[in-house]
């Protein structure tokens, strides 16, 4: 026997068992076979549509059906039957089978959803259902897949532009998650600031000496045009180091900075270019600079340039910090 049947029969039994004077006993279970009656309709009756890729308005043949939308070839956007039409109590659900571009449900007109004129559906498997009160429709439920944007060993979960979990692929050998204002990303690790050297004194003696607090110094010479910088050597330097730059007898190329923060991107054998954001577009340079010109590696948010000590004597620039422990 069907389920509705059986609750069709026991509500018709409990109904002609009810004594004389117990009305109010018997109209409260028929009640709740009532509602059970409409539960298990609800759950049990879910037809599946064939994937809409197109546009697509809900009828009200779609009651409690299941809509799935592929929005894999271009955007598509299902608009409920207008709530006055459905009635309070009409039900449909949307799932997203695609990854990219959008599916967007429209509460048609004026006519909102959870307050809102669209709702969206913004992973792979999720599905939304809506339920009209009327006048409007409610998220009756939003399950989204469990899968996971990871792919490969070392990933790292981060939130994209439009508030949804991304996967964003490990940096490379020593660097360290950061901030460029905006996103975490991959950039220098730092370190120490004591250089790859360290000044030992005993009984007013320098055993080690010459030394610069920054990972890595070199002069340069820039190519404008191909809006490189030329070394000479391959040092080190790795896409997303921060670097900064200093002059001596001249000035740096045009469109260059001295004292501004740059990330290194597509480093070679022995060129690199630079970029104000990480992993962005190279800065484009009208000249090759004149007199020397230096690029160094920042080191713990150092952001003036780096101190040297050289037989005794302490050499800090303007803008950093010198602590004595």
């Amino acid at each position: 026997m069907a389920v509705t049947e059986a609750l069709s029969a026991l509500s018709t039994t409990a109904a002609s068992n009810t004594p004389a004077g117990t009305d109010s006993i018997g109209t409260d279970l028929d009640d709740h076979l009532r509602e059970i009656k409409k539960n298990v309709r609800f759950a049990s009756n879910h037809p599946v549509q064939a994937a809409k890729i197109t546009a697509y308005t809900v009828v009200a043949t779609d009651h409690n059906t299941l809509l799935q939308v592929n929005a894999t070839a271009s955007a598509v956007t299902v608009t409920l039957l207008a709530a006055a039409t459905a009635g309070d109590g009409f039900r449909v659900g949307v799932k997203r089978l695609n990854t990219t571009n959008a599916v967007t449900v429209d509460g048609n007109s004026s006519e909102t959803i959870d307050g809102s004129i669209t709702s969206s559906l913004s992973t792979l498997n999720q599905v939304q259902w809506y339920a009209c009160d009327g006048s409007n429709w409610q998220v009756e439920a939003d399950c989204k897949s469990s899968s996971s944007v990871i792919t490969t060993r070392g990933d790292v979960i981060r939130g994209s532009s439009s508030g949804i979990a991304e996967r964003l692929g490990i940096g490379s050998s020593g660097q360290a998650l950061t901030s460029d204002g905006t996103d975490v990303v991959w950039g220098s690790g730092g370190g120490s600031s004591v250089g790859t050297e360290s000044i030992i004194r005993t009984n007013a003696t320098n055993i080690i000496a010459n030394t610069t607090l920054s990972e890595k110094e070199l002069t340069y010479t820039a190519v404008h045009g191909a809006e490189t910088l030329s070394r000479g050597t391959n040092d080190g330097f790795a896409n997303g180091d921060t670097v900064q730059l200093l002059n001596s007898g001249g000035a740096a190329p045009a469109g260059w900075s001295v004292g501004t923060q740059y990330y290194v991107v597509s480093v070679a054998a022995a060129t690199m270019q630079l970029s104000t954001s990480f992993g962005g577009g190279a800065e484009a340079i009208s000249d090759n600079g004149t007199g020397t010109n230096t690029v160094y590696k920042n080191i713990n948010g150092m952001t003036a340039s780096p101190i040297t000590i050289d037989s005794g004597t302490v050499t800090i620039r303007s803008g950093c910090t010198w602590n004595i422990i």
